[in-house]
């Protein structure tokens, strides 16, 4: 997903967005634009201040050089807000900082979708295509979607392991349910995502080769981008 910032106020010259998907610094400099990501929510006073004291400081100050800062959700503001008042002792007017003779301004710009792409989508005959291709494999058992990129704070393999569960608990829902697992992919190259994916992988095995039959496969498992329209498909009920 890409995203066009245009410098039209002047005043602005520094702009911080933090996000839970895409943070970024953007730094205006000789009709330049500098990004930088973040790649973390602010999180609350209680857990920030367990940073050493002089690391936490210099990160609130550091964000303070932006004229204007923005989080994904009110949450995220409101803890930053307050981690300022706690640690620097400024406060702050409806959002405003006043630091170094200057206002910065502190605000929520919560992420969203284009709906009316989406939505006109659903009736398009693409994805009926693809609506009638998934009802004619899986139409006759009920269906557990799970559609996340590979990360650590998805929680896949709990929820791998909650299915394992469920299975070994309720043998009547075999041959009856099947858990449609779509991962995508995500820092490719980096060890500890590898690692996550081959536990992944191995789990996907032990659970279809522990309960599926020449019938039945517990899991159907893809690790790839969804292109939109089968994508759209799959938030539709069936």
């Amino acid at each position: 997903m890409g995203k066009t910032i245009e410098n039209s106020s002047p005043e602005f010259r520094r702009l911080l967005i933090i996000s839970n998907r895409l943070p970024v610094t953007v730094t205006y400099k000789d009709n330049e634009l500098l990004l930088r990501k973040f790649n973390i929510p602010f999180p609350s006073f209680e857990l920030f201040r367990l940073l050493p004291e002089k690391w936490y400081q210099e990160i609130l100050l550091g964000i303070l050089g932006a004229d204007l800062i923005g989080f994904h959700t009110n949450d995220y503001t409101q803890y930053f807000l307050r981690s300022v008042l706690r640690v620097l002792g400024f406060e702050n007017s409806m959002g405003e900082i006043v630091y170094k003779n200057r206002i910065v301004k502190v605000d929520t710009f919560s992420m969203g979708i284009d709906f009316k792409k989406y939505n006109n989508a659903v009736y398009s005959k693409k994805v009926e295509r693809e609506r009638n291709k998934f009802l004619k494999v899986l139409g006759k058992h009920k269906i557990i979607l799970s559609i996340d990129r590979l990360d650590y704070t998805k929680g896949i393999l709990n929820r791998l392991n909650a299915y394992k569960i469920f299975l070994q608990n309720n043998p009547n829902w075999r041959k009856k349910v099947v858990l449609v697992l779509v991962v995508v992919p995500s820092r490719i190259g980096v060890e500890h995502y590898q690692q996550i994916k081959k536990q992944i992988d191995e789990s996907v095995g032990e659970i279809n080769g522990t309960f599926g039959s020449m019938d039945w496969t517990p899991i159907i498992y893809q690790y790839r981008f969804m292109p939109f329209y089968p994508l759209v498909n799959t938030l539709q009920p069936f």
